[in-house]
């Protein structure tokens, strides 16, 4: 289990710091290379999905990139704390629900029982062991990319924009570890309500001050 803690720990990081980046570029381009680059990563994915690539890292490659557009998307919208908020309580909910007996519950047991490899193609996945373990899912990747996204537009600076869903993330990951799995996004969705409100409080008191 320690090596695939110190993985999985790599793994998300790594993902976390180009889904960040990814996020500023894509927000530099023009609307029509948005379009371009979305339809481009969506035939891309689905030809990865259909194909059942054996090749771990191109179904990673592809599951980042996927996220990155559709979270970019999404983050588009995200433009106020409230906006925010309510963005991270809807998805720590569904994602709750979905983990604990809905579709993600089912596509888990799946693969556990060797039925299937889909969550293979809907998560980063990396070899420990011998084999190749999915670390974190798409699901939760998108909303990383939309709260990247969304901070942006908030204007918060520095580097806890970054490392707030991260940590959430990584709390996760901690807490799956011990328990045999946990939903992502409570998690995220906590730690980042927490700073939004945060955030807010040192805003107001800035204003009043001036």
């Amino acid at each position: 289990m320690i090596s695939l803690g110190i993985v999985a720990l790599l793994a998300i990081v790594t993902t976390s710091v180009l889904i960040f980046a990814g996020v500023r570029i894509i927000g530099w381009l023009q609307a029509r290379d948005r379009v371009l680059v979305a339809a481009i990563v969506a035939v891309a994915y689905v030809l990865v999905f259909k194909l059942e690539s054996g090749w771990w890292l191109v179904s990673d490659l592809a599951v980042l990139s996927t996220a990155l557009v559709v979270g970019s998307v999404i983050g588009s919208a995200l433009r106020s704390p409230a906006a925010v908020v309510s963005f991270c309580v809807v998805a720590g909910i569904v994602d709750v629900f979905s983990f604990s007996g809905g579709l993600t519950r089912t596509i888990v047991e799946s693969f556990q029982l060797g039925d299937s490899r889909v969550l293979i193609h809907l998560s980063i996945a990396v070899p420990v062991g011998g084999s190749v373990r999915p670390i974190v899912g798409i699901g939760d990747l998108i909303v990383l990319a939309g709260l990247f996204a969304g901070f942006g537009h908030l204007r918060y600076g520095g580097w806890l924009p970054f490392a707030v869903p991260v940590v959430g993330l990584l709390l996760a990951l901690g807490v799956g570890l011990v328990a045999g799995g946990a939903p992502a996004l409570p998690f995220i969705a906590v730690a980042t309500i927490v700073y939004v409100l945060f955030q807010q409080k040192h805003r107001n008191v800035s204003h009043a001050q001036h």
